[in-house]
């Protein structure tokens, strides 16, 4: 899958280990390497959802159109889909099958 990133300063933290811990701490930095690692491995987004102990699911409200993929607790690497035009199954829904690049938003925990 290809990874992008909302910003370059954000690409540096995100993309070297020891920024990542110092930045979100030991647990969720870690966690955000490995799942950067597993996202560039696999080719689709819906590949993400049959890894096994990773749950990558659509968000609601201000955040529609975003997906959360689970990091520790509630902490959760934030992504879109990086296309002009999202790829749309039949009924509407996006098909994950076809998203092959996604954008990198953001790592927080928006439960409360």
């Amino acid at each position: 899958m290809e990874i992008r990133f909302k910003n370059k300063r954000f690409a540096g933290v995100l993309n070297d280990y020891n920024k990542s811990i110092a930045s979100f701490g030991k647990a969720v930095g870690k966690t955000v390497h490995l799942r950067l690692q597993q996202m560039r491995a696999i080719n689709n987004l819906n590949e993400m959802n049959i890894t096994p102990g990773i749950r990558c699911h659509p968000l609601k409200g201000k955040k529609t159109g975003e997906y959360g993929i689970t990091l520790t607790g509630n902490y959760r690497l934030i992504i879109k889909p990086d296309y002009e035009v999202i790829p749309r199954k039949k009924d509407g829904g996006i098909d994950l099958t076809k998203i092959e690049k996604v954008l990198v938003l953001n790592v927080e925990d928006y439960h409360g």
